[in-house]
């Protein structure tokens, strides 16, 4: 297998130094989320406790005023001051606005601004509260908010909505979850992106109003409602996880959010604590909050970070040699999901096993230490790391080694199986029948059959044949309970055959309940051995001695090899 270089990639995202006096809340953030402290989103009671917080006192301004009360601070955070007529930025392009280039119409971006519902009205049919909520009204280039019609926010890969000023387009989503036209409304301008904004305002709207459906027209692109309560699609929900992530709160939100607080009586928690969004949606659905320990940006009530900084590192999904993915993840923080099973290695041959930070390349011996099989096993990471997919790889040997078959409830590995099961064994009634897989004749020394009767006035009879000979007939007593029966070879055999086990003189409800079916082998049997591989390159981990009988079992999901009384994992390693 090739070599492969771990590309080591790490990226900042900072967020200014926030000085607390510039933008303080006009309330002690302890006191005001107070009755969050303990809840969790269990049973939704930290949503339901967010939207009985922010929902008090809440004052609408109205619709039409929102032009001079609302954007008085809300974008520029230096040069859009309340009651001035100086310049702001809009959302989705770079013009710099003043207040008075509001208009309601334009054939081009830079002719002016007008109000953008990030929730178009469409959705929710223009009633109030909503529609003069100032948390997700947003000062947008008049073109740009035209181009952006009702279509859901995405990402995809669309030229710019306008050559000159926008950023934002309008193109089929890259994002999965959803297939269907989206509005990216880009990276941002001057005062960088606005889409953790926009991710901080769909949380607050799925909270505020928890119980408003937002699903008219395409608004079911972005949120559910069922049982008279919304919430965001998984598609918009895990896009905007991705959004808050990478474009954490800064100074021009802070100031944003305590500018709508000093008119509308309202706070965005999202912005006052974001890491409420993981409580709820994240990866820390279903935990308790602790008011105190939160961290915000002001110096209300909590330690603020100074400055705010995230650290996160590349995690690089290796399939074949080749990444075939790229997460980033927070330093300290665990991997919350692994990726698709992978494909490319995925035949009758190989099952994927799970994921090791070692490559295999054929040139060692030893499996790696650790392979993961679930999220939660991945330590925190702490630096850019590359985890490789591993398959099991199984080849069938020729030997002369005993060999053992058996046939049970939980474990049917190259039995061929037409009977119905009942509790915890298979009913053999008329036409039914269990055939094991190919053995030498020659070899066949005893089987041993775990059964009784089922049904019917008779004693039921169990047949075993090869191909067209029969073996034996073995007599199950009438109503017993389970009970072994045995049978020894005195037969001279040989060819190769599988057994089939029938019960010929059963009728559609009479017949042999077979729980457990053990045929013991001399001579020629079939050993295993087991490697892990990424298909370009095996290790050899274990090679099954020729002198003990053997078979493979799947205990939760994981392959494992019995060898007389001892288990052994897929690494070789001894489990008991």
């Amino acid at each position: 297998m090739r070599k492969h270089i771990i590309w080591i990639f790490a990226f900042l995202l900072a967020v200014q130094t926030v000085l607390a006096g510039d933008v303080q809340p006009s309330t002690s953030l302890t006191t005001y989320y107070a009755n969050i402290n303990g809840k969790s989103s269990n049973s939704d009671e930290l949503r339901i406790t967010l939207c009985t917080i922010i929902s008090a006192n809440y004052s609408s301004t109205g619709y039409s005023s929102l032009q001079n009360s609302m954007y008085a601070a809300s974008s520029n955070p230096t040069d859009f001051v309340n009651g001035s007529d100086k310049t702001m930025e809009d959302i989705y392009s770079s013009k710099p606005y003043k207040s008075s280039d509001n208009g309601s119409s334009a054939s081009d971006c830079g002719a002016g601004w007008n109000k953008e519902h990030t929730v178009p009205q469409s959705w929710f049919n223009e009633a109030t509260p909503m529609k003069s909520d100032a948390f997700h009204v947003y000062p947008t280039d008049i073109r740009m908010n035209s181009l952006r019609s009702s279509y859901p926010y995405g990402e995809n890969d669309a030229s710019k909505g306008c050559s000159k000023y926008g950023y934002g387009s309008v193109g089929t989503s890259t994002f999965p979850g959803y297939n269907g036209t989206v509005f990216d409304p880009g990276e941002g301008g001057e005062h960088g992106s606005y889409k953790g904004d926009l991710a901080r305002t769909y949380f607050y709207m799925a909270t505020r109003y928890r119980t408003t459906n937002f699903t008219n027209g395409s608004g079911n692109t972005s949120f559910t409602y069922s049982g008279g309560v919304a919430d965001l699609t998984d598609y918009m929900k895990n896009l905007m996880l991705k959004w808050h992530r990478e474009d954490p709160v800064s100074e021009k939100e802070l100031k944003r959010n305590n500018a709508i607080y000093a008119h509308q009586k309202n706070r965005n928690p999202f912005i006052d604590y974001p890491e409420l969004v993981e409580y709820i949606w994240g990866t820390k659905k279903g935990q308790s909050v602790i008011l105190t320990a939160l961290v915000s940006g002001y110096d209300g009530g909590s330690t603020p970070i100074d400055p705010q900084t995230v650290v996160k590192y590349g995690v690089n999904w290796s399939v074949n040699g080749e990444v075939e993915a790229t997460d980033s993840v927070e330093t300290q923080k665990n991997i919350t999901s692994l990726p698709a099973i992978p494909v490319s290695c995925s035949t009758e041959s190989n099952v994927f096993m799970g994921w090791s930070t070692e490559p295999l390349n054929g040139t060692t011996d030893n499996a790696p230490a650790i392979l993961y099989t679930t999220a939660d096993a991945i330590p925190a990471i702490t630096e850019d790391i590359t985890l490789y997919a591993v398959f099991a790889k199984e080849t069938r040997e020729e030997g002369s080694a005993p060999a053992t078959y058996i046939f049970d409830a939980d474990n049917q590995t190259g039995w061929t199986n037409t009977a119905t099961k009942a509790n915890s064994y298979w009913i053999l009634s008329n036409g039914k029948a269990l055939t094991s897989p190919e053995l030498d004749l020659a070899g066949l020394s005893s089987i041993v059959v775990n059964m009784r009767t089922y049904g019917g006035t008779q004693y039921d009879q169990l047949q075993i044949a090869a191909g067209s000979t029969t073996l034996t007939t073995l007599q199950a007593t009438k109503g017993s309970t389970m009970t072994d029966y045995d049978w020894t070879n005195t037969q001279s055999l040989s060819g190769k055959s599988p057994l089939t086990f029938t019960c010929p003189n059963a009728g559609s409800t009479q017949g042999i309940g077979v729980s457990q079916i053990t045929i013991n082998a001399t001579g020629t049997g079939i050993s295993y051995s087991r490697y892990l591989t990424t298909c370009q390159g095996t290790t050899e981990i274990i090679t099954l001695p020729t002198d003990a009988p053997a078979r493979k079992i799947l205990i939760g999901g994981q392959l494992y090899i019995q060898r007389g009384g001892q288990l052994f994992s897929i690494q070789g390693q001894q489990v008991r």
